[in-house]
């Protein structure tokens, strides 16, 4: 199954259900309605990295370096703007990146490639890479899909690039920014319901900038284990609003909020 055609099916996956337990289905709701442009950069980058690690016989077929002429016209003449118009039109799946970013994204997967973890488990024969995965969990039609899964071993690899240093401490921050506890959960509960136990979650962070160095974390279980609760929370909102068809925002009594030192964040 192809990327797009995972992301085009209705099963929850964990980015949404993290969503769910970060806003509200309002906010779901509108971005599954008005999902973001795939030229956004980052985007872009990050899936051309992917893609360029651990499926290079894709690359050509998915992605594309704008060229910085056309015929000898630069990117600001009408030529050019007609030209690349047509060049995208003939190939209508493939994403353009502008040069700078096209090399990036080489440069960051030849560095995820040379990290000794990576390399090892690529080189397991059973390895499977990008594949999806459909169950019931907790009453709800879910989905995942690892970057890297070696059954065998039960290790499951997923790749970052960050703007930000790819130290502890800053990785410690990301993880509590962007949810990664919730995701290791996520994979490792759908994982576990298809037969594929997770004995290891790793992350595998690239730099964006300098010489792009690498480096690897796993979660404590116990940090994984308390996103159970949000899995649960998630999977039985995300049931209920997609059987009545209903999508609610905050609620509409006044709420307090109270300013003493240490109160319990709702969110967390």
């Amino acid at each position: 199954m192809s990327n797009a055609e995972y992301h085009a099916s209705s099963a929850l996956n964990q980015s949404t259900a993290k969503e769910l337990v970060d806003t509200t289905p309002q906010h779901v709701r509108h971005k599954l309605d008005n999902p973001p442009e795939e030229t956004y950069t980052p985007f872009l980058v990050g899936g051309m990295t992917h893609t360029a690690a651990l499926q290079p016989h894709l690359l050509d077929e998915e992605y594309g370096c704008l060229p910085d002429e056309i015929d000898g016209h630069g990117s600001r003449t009408k030529y050019y703007k007609e030209a690349l118009a047509d060049l995208r039109l003939s190939a209508p799946g493939k994403r353009w990146l502008k040069r700078s970013d096209y090399d990036l994204s080489l440069s960051m997967a030849s560095a995820l490639l040379e990290h000794p973890i990576l390399a090892r488990h690529l080189s397991d024969s059973e390895a499977l890479v990008e594949q999806s995965g459909f169950c019931e969990w907790e009453g709800c039609e879910c989905r995942v899909r690892p970057d890297l899964l070696c059954p065998d071993d039960g290790v499951v690899i997923d790749l970052k690039t960050t703007s930000s240093p790819a130290s502890k401490r800053s990785f410690t921050r990301s993880v509590r920014n962007f949810g990664y506890a919730f995701q290791n959960c996520w994979y490792r509960e759908m994982l576990r319901t298809l037969g594929h136990p997770v004995g290891k979650f790793i992350f595998l962070v690239v730099e964006k900038s300098g010489n792009h160095a690498t480096a690897a974390y796993t979660l404590s279980g116990s940090d994984v284990d308390a996103q159970l609760g949000r899995m649960r929370d998630a999977c039985n909102l995300w049931s209920y609003c997609s059987e009545v068809n209903a999508w609610p925002g905050y609620p509409q009594d006044v709420i307090n909020v109270d300013l003493a030192p240490h109160a319990a964040d709702v969110r967390r």
